[in-house]
């Protein structure tokens, strides 16, 4: 369960509401927040106004006086107790929908899953993401809301949940995990691995159910056919990639975790028989262009690159694609017509249009350069300041060694002083007072030694901090 329970004053949500008015993430939100003290100007079933609100909130006014009231809103914190208010929610809605009337059931269900996940995928779109914490009961929740969501509202939505996760993996840091404790990047994957066990077999059009008017399938159809083409397809051709198109053991291991998780995502394209899942001409050239890509990574892997399960979706994928796309009905017509027979019933599939091809081929080309800008811009940033650390660095060693050499010299000052101090000692005094200046000058040395070596000793954690920046750094590319 959740917990990071509002220290933030004002009253607190009403619990002893029924589990079927709690179980809407942005009522829950927009509760908490009135709870702490913010006048929520916006409507409670818009949780994206309600986030663009509450980021940039500002300390508010307070009684007649005027006095500045400090409500510094803590958006995380309120984040996680409305996320806590949901899922005790869930739990108390499935406990008690049996015995209440199931049509009921049914219709609430539905809406609260469709107001979740959409919330859900504009939390998780918030850029920079949310605090590893935050991120981890957004998970949990998301888990939940797809296990119970009916089809329906997985035709809806759940395609933009799934895309809404592949898109944050590429914007987590990467972390170390602990003993017994995942990353937060491990966590999103097995995140986007239960939603697509869920959401990937509506991935295809055919799996629209036949009491879908025809409008309204044209209609959703349509929409899943945008996102694939637009931002699922081109998020899986940029992850089948051999591990030696990047540097770095870190970078390989990540590289490897996403092209696993890309390869499952074939598993759930060109699903269906016959004509019901045949894409159109666009979505035929993306689907030749993903094709020869998987290809290409099965011929460069092929020594143990990709093997198993993963080997075994890719030249699945690769046998739909010849099955659905090349048409085996064209192939037989082929085949009669070189013998000189006929073959009746036979109809071609439609031909790939030139300016089809060209358009695809241009968009492809232009999503390219506008990744390796962005990737050069980022790479030139980094070498910036990879130079700066390293004058930094630079300029330490110089400063590690001034000091050092001055330290010798006072070293070497003071025992020629106390050198001095003792030959003259001996000529005017005894044994007994050149012992005592002897030892007065000792601990006079000692002490300055330990003066200067304490000068050093964070000139020295600074240089070796700024070394092993230098080194993290070098390990991202």
């Amino acid at each position: 369960m959740v917990r990071g329970r509002s220290n933030t004053p004002g009253k607190k949500p009403e619990s002893g509401r029924g589990a079927g008015t709690r179980i809407a993430l942005d009522k829950a939100l927009f509760s908490v927040v009135s709870a702490a003290g913010c006048d929520a100007i916006h409507s409670p079933d818009d949780a994206a106004a309600l986030l663009c609100r509450l980021v940039p909130s500002t300390p508010q006014k307070e009684g007649g006086n005027g006095a500045a009231k400090n409500v510094a809103l803590d958006v995380e914190v309120l984040i996680l107790d409305a996320v806590e208010i949901v899922l005790a929610a869930y739990n108390e809605f499935t406990a008690s929908s049996t015995k209440e009337g199931e049509a009921a059931s049914k219709s609430l269900l539905m809406r609260a899953s469709l107001t979740n996940l959409r919330s859900l995928a504009t939390l998780l779109s918030h850029r920079p993401p949310f605090s590893p914490p935050v991120l981890a009961a957004l998970f949990q929740l998301t888990i939940l809301v797809v296990k119970h969501a009916p089809l329906q509202a997985l035709d809806e939505e759940g395609c933009r949940m799934l895309l809404c996760l592949l898109e944050l993996l590429g914007c987590l840091p990467r972390g170390v995990e602990t003993a017994g404790t995942p990353s937060i990047q491990r966590v999103a994957r097995i995140t986007a691995r239960n939603v697509m066990r869920r959401v990937g077999p509506r991935l295809c059009p055919s799996a629209f159910p036949a009491s879908v008017e025809a409008s309204g399938k044209v209609a959703k159809s349509t929409v899943l056919r945008e996102i694939l083409e637009r931002d699922i397809i081109p998020w899986v051709e940029r992850h089948l990639l051999p591990l030696h198109a990047v540097t770095g053991a870190a970078a390989q291991a990540d590289l490897k975790e996403d092209r696993r998780l890309a390869l499952s995502l074939l598993d759930f394209m060109l699903l269906g028989d016959g004509d019901a899942c045949s894409p159109m001409s666009s979505q035929r050239i993306s689907m030749y262009y993903l094709a020869d890509t998987v290809a290409s990574l099965l011929e460069e892997e092929d020594e143990g690159g990709i093997d198993g399960p993963d080997r075994e979706v890719a030249l699945a994928f690769l046998h739909r694609v010849g099955r659905t796309l090349s048409n085996p009905a064209t192939a037989s017509l082929v085949s009669t017509s070189r013998e000189g027979g006929t073959h009746e019933g036979c109809v071609q599939s439609p031909p790939l249009r030139v300016r089809d091809v060209r358009e695809f081929l241009s968009a492809k080309d232009a999503a390219y350069v506008a990744e390796f800008t962005q990737l050069y811009e980022r790479i030139e940033e980094e070498q910036e300041n990879q130079a700066i650390l390293q004058w930094q660095l630079g300029e330490l060693t110089k400063e590690h060694e001034r000091v050092q050499m001055e330290i010798q010299e006072g070293i070497l000052h003071s025992f020629n002083a106390d050198e001095g101090n003792t030959s003259v000692c001996t000529l005017m005094k005894g044994d007994s007072t050149h012992n005592t200046t002897s030892a007065a000058a000792s601990s006079s040395l000692g002490e300055r030694a330990r003066n200067i070596l304490s000068f050093l000793r964070p000139v020295e954690d600074t240089t070796i901090a700024l070394h092993e920046e230098q080194k993290r750094r070098r390990g991202l590319f």
